[in-house]
């Protein structure tokens, strides 16, 4: 750039008019930009715009220098053009400088300006893959399904217009591979991802120039699949007011996930509400949530939690009926009905044993006493005596004697009952 402008200062010697007799010009502003980066061979195209020219002239001259070639000067008239467009063969790999000086006239230099354009021995690739619908802020980052993946050359000066390009791709899961030749600079396809992580999309370009050189370029991608929420439950674990509840949410999809919720009196969800309350959760590993959360007062509530991670979002509505708090006065009395309940319960089951017991002796007493009915009472009731004293002896489990066996026999008289029954 030095050379370039020592150059053509002292060509400026030899001018009649300087800047400083020109007053106005000194606000011109260039301003440059390249179309590109480029291949090596093609033409590359570089742009100057000028500006805050005086509106009662408009013969320009550009002179145009790449490098510090001094055999590359070119020199363009350019009558009311405030916009040029330079083209010149980029064989030189790496990074080139393009100079230009606009002149008023041909002899009395304005302005010059300079601009970085890149060579590269590759072919420069855009690379891309995008959603099927929807948007997302991270383009790196897409749930499980279908992808859109394209690939374009950059080619500015449409050098390989009429080249036959070949595209061959890897999708990164081992189950895409894709070989397309055609005469286009873009080619797009989609692929379906069925399994979730990381995944390296590659393509491989190659084409011939129109200068029959051989060009190849690569480009890699990598993108992270997820698996979208699904299938969210939300529950709470007790529905009592001024109780502290723990509000559940529960969902399948890949962490992390974030938990947005929303809890509002009433089953019309007006979230707009200044009423709502909003808390925000954030799962690292899974999709599942716990708030701790307590309703003031009994009722209807609306619980709407809306679950993201980088694969989509999911949105659940729940309503809830909070019944009221049980007051110490009302469980006093409950639980001393309870223990009445348990008190008389255990008086009639005491009562019912004795009772039993009772109808067993008396059924001891009078059974088996099958003899046919005596004539004498004392004798009947010493045999009976004697039974009973058999009885006691052979069976532990029987009771002890119910009755006296003094002498004093003729003191209980057995009544007959029916055929060989008696009772005392």
């Amino acid at each position: 750039m030095k050379i370039l402008i020592l150059k053509i200062c002292l060509w400026s010697l030899l001018c009649c008019q300087s800047l400083a007799d020109l007053p106005g010009w000194e606000n011109v502003r260039i301003n440059m930009n390249n179309i590109g980066p480029t291949v090596y061979g093609a033409n590359s195209i570089t742009h100057a715009i000028v500006t805050n020219i005086p509106h009662d002239y408009h013969d320009f001259y550009y002179i145009w220098h790449v490098n510090e070639d001094i055999f590359s000067f070119q020199v363009y008239h350019a009558y009311n053009e405030t916009k040029y467009i330079y083209q010149w063969d980029s064989d030189d790999i790496g990074m080139n400088t393009v100079h230009v000086c606009l002149f008023k006239g041909p002899f009395t230099m304005i302005k010059c300006n300079s601009t970085k354009v890149l060579v590269n021995s590759h072919l420069q690739v855009n690379f891309k893959v995008q959603r099927t619908s929807g948007s997302w802020l991270q383009t790196d980052i897409f749930p499980l399904g279908t992808v859109n993946i394209s690939c374009s050359l950059i080619d500015p000066s449409a050098f390989f217009e009429n080249s036959t390009i070949t595209y061959n791709w890897t999708t990164g899961d081992g189950r895409g591979y894709t070989n397309a030749s055609l005469n286009a600079s873009y080619w797009t396809t989609q692929h379906k991802y069925i399994t979730t992580g990381l995944h390296v999309l590659k393509v491989n370009v190659s084409t011939t120039g129109p200068n029959s050189a051989k060009y190849y370029g690569i480009a890699t991608e990598n993108i992270t699949i997820y698996e979208p929420i699904t299938g969210m439950k939300v529950e709470p674990d007790k529905a009592i007011a001024d109780r502290r509840t723990n509000l559940t949410a529960s969902c399948n999809g890949t962490g992390p996930v974030y938990f947005e919720w929303f809890i509002i009196r009433g089953d019309e969800c007006q979230f707009n509400d200044p009423n709502v309350t909003r808390i925000t959760t954030l799962s690292q590993d899974q999709c599942f949530s716990v708030l701790e959360y307590t309703f003031n007062s009994s009722g209807v509530y609306c619980v709407n939690v809306t679950a993201v991670n980088f694969g989509g979002s999911y949105l659940k509505k729940s309503i809830l009926h909070i019944s009221g708090t049980v007051s110490p006065t009302i469980t006093a009395t409950i639980a001393a009905a309870i223990i009445l309940i348990f008190i008389s319960l255990l008086l009639l089951y005491i009562m019912y044993a004795q009772t039993t017991t009772r109808k067993r002796r008396v059924e001891v007493a009078s059974f088996d006493y099958l003899l046919p009915p005596p004539q004498d009472e004392r004798s009947t009731f010493k045999k009976l005596t004697d039974w009973f004293k058999s009885r006691d002896q052979n069976d532990n489990n029987r009771l002890p004697l119910l009755i006296d066996t003094g002498d004093n026999y003729g003191s209980i008289t057995p009544n007959r009952l029916d055929n060989n029954v008696y009772e005392l």
